[in-house]
């Protein structure tokens, strides 16, 4: 694929306030003194095409960008794709950020998959300064991307079967990460048998004193003692003492029920209060009732129409005062009657209660001379419990103490048996390990000549399309050892060692290499190019930006 900027339009990046055109050519020379926007320029095809400076950097673009309002910035490229017109404009507005290519909106990945690949590719060819600053795990993983692949099959066949077989054996899949995996095994084994002796260094056997007996016949004959003398029987006297002084107290508080019935006079009262009651009532009609006197049509003579009603109710309040004086003193004689009965009812409850209380009084007496006669004999029992229960405990705490020891002396030598057996098993992981190493490093060793068969095949295809400039891969170590490395030298000298000059050179020469090996011919951008005299020509476009003291910018076609 070959690619030419025919032109580059730039609004608001970086010193480009006002929108500015410049026209592009296969060889183009940007010159004019410090701070006028020639390296600008190359930055805005940086930005234009990927969304990142020249060095690939995008959290970098916000320098690039305007941010006076109204915050507009704007790249427009004109080129060709093998002769092809195209058109593609990076604008970003505020926040917004908008990508159109031939007029039709698109995003970041659409340009990097139909244009240049990948960021790292565009940039490795447009700066020649881009490749030689890629840190060397980037730099390896890119050039790994873009050479040719060489097959398992191509690298076995110099292999050799033996080694071939090692490294099927161990699962030689991923040649960049099997050397590193092994390794970290290599040193996992290693690690392994330095943890096992210590492992055997610290287990070792402890020393276990003799087993200890007890003989327990003194105390099972204390404790048949204890048992004869804590299972006493209690003298049935007592209970039968207990239990008739619990009847007599049972029967006291139910009380005495022997006592003679007391008169009700209660409704004899209701019956009286009754009879007065309707002998008030009677009194206040007789008082309401005056005269009511009509006189006769046929005689003549006045008639007192209540007086017969007067009558009849005075006949009714005088039987009601009879029956009202009876009753009140047949009450009073109840109530007499009655003072009599309580009286001699309290007597009786009396003289029963001190009846009773003599009889409780005298079986408590005799439980107590019972008790009495008893506490001498249980005084003695109790202290003979009291000797044997501490002998018991002493000889349960001799008991306890051997077994403790003996259960200890156990735990021990199970403990010895352990250390035994782990003594043994380390032993014969160690001799496994011993065996992995051997067989690792003999992994190792045919990866690293897999690596170097691979190396040379590629250096090999690298060095078709370099001139000066050499890819260093591996390096020989103090013991002898070839170990991963990556240096680019140009004329056998190291890249941070070169002048800046050399550094142009030797990147160019890495442009063209990756530009060819890809088969992308992308516009390449020089910058500072006063540094060298003699540049190096591409087969692709071509910008150098040279710093002319005193001189306004200028863009000038050379060809």
């Amino acid at each position: 694929m070959q690619v030419n900027i025919n032109k580059i339009a730039i609004k608001g990046f970086k010193g480009y306030v006002d929108e500015c055109e410049f026209v592009l050519g296969k060889r183009t020379l940007v010159s004019g003194d410090n701070g006028l926007g020639k390296s600008s320029i190359g930055e805005a095809i940086a930005w234009a095409i990927t969304g990142c400076d020249i060095n690939g950097n995008e959290k970098a673009t916000a320098r690039l960008v305007n941010d006076k309002k109204p915050k507009l910035t704007e790249v427009v490229l004109d080129f060709e794709i093998d002769g092809t017109p195209q058109t593609l404009i990076r604008r970003k507005k505020g926040s917004s950020n908008e990508i159109y290519l031939n007029d039709v909106k698109v995003a970041n990945n659409d340009i990097s998959r139909d244009l240049y690949k990948s960021k790292d590719v565009f940039l490795s060819i447009l700066n020649p300064y881009y490749f030689p600053n890629l840190a060397p795990k980037d730099a390896k993983n890119l050039l790994s991307s873009i050479l040719k692949p060489i097959s398992k099959e191509e690298i076995f066949a110099e292999l050799g079967d033996f080694l071939k077989e090692k490294l099927e054996k161990n699962k030689f899949r991923t040649p960049e990460t099997f050397l590193t995996d092994k390794r970290a095994e290599l040193k996992d084994q290693e690690e392994n048998i330095i943890f096992l002796e210590g492992v055997i260094e610290g287990a070792k056997p402890i020393d276990i004193s003799e087993r200890k007996s007890f003989d327990n016949t003194e105390l099972k004959n204390l404790k048949e003692q204890l048992k004869t003398l804590e299972s006493v029987i209690k003298d049935p006297k007592f209970d039968e003492l207990e239990n008739k002084k619990r009847k007599l107290q049972l029967e006291f508080s139910k009380g005495y029920f022997d006592v003679k019935p007391i008169n009700d006079t209660k409704w004899h009262k209701a019956e009286k209060d009754s009879l007065l009651k309707r002998f008030k009532e009677i009194k206040v009609k007789i008082s309401n009732l005056g005269k009511n006197v009509v006189t006769c049509d046929n005689c003549g003579n006045e008639i007192d129409l209540n007086a017969t009603l007067k009558a009849n109710l005075e006949k009714e309040l005088k039987d009601i005062q009879i029956k009202g004086v009876a009753k009140k003193k047949e009450i009073e004689e109840w109530e007499k009657e009655n003072e009599i009965t309580k009286a001699e009812n309290a007597k009786a409850v009396q003289e029963w209660e001190i009846g009773l209380k003599y009889q409780i009084e005298a079986i408590q007496k005799e439980i107590s001379e019972l008790a009495a006669e008893k506490s001498k004999e249980e005084e003695s029992r109790k202290e003979k419990i009291t000797s044997i229960k501490a002998k018991v405990l002493e000889l349960d705490e001799e008991e306890r103490k051997v077994f403790a020891h003996n259960s200890n002396i156990e735990a021990l030598e199970k403990e010895n048996e352990k250390i035994k057996h782990d003594i043994e098993k380390s032993k014969r992981e160690i001799e496994n390990s011993k065996l992995k190493i051997a067989e690792l490093k003999v992994a190792i060793d045919a990866g690293k000549q897999y690596n170097s068969i691979k190396l040379k095949k590629q250096t090999d295809i690298i060095g078709k399309y370099l001139d000066k400039v050499e890819l260093q891969f591996e390096k020989l170590t103090k013991d002898g050892e070839l170990k991963d490395d990556f240096k680019i030298l140009y004329e056998g000298r190291e890249f941070n060692k070169l002048s800046n000059a050399e550094k142009i050179k030797a990147g160019l020469e890495m442009s063209n290499f990756v530009s060819n090996m890809m088969d992308l011919h992308f516009p390449v951008f020089i910058d500072n190019a006063e540094s060298i005299t003699v540049i190096q020509e591409l087969d692709t476009q071509m910008i150098m930006a040279k710093v002319v003291e005193g001189q306004e910018l200028k863009v000038e076609v050379l060809k």
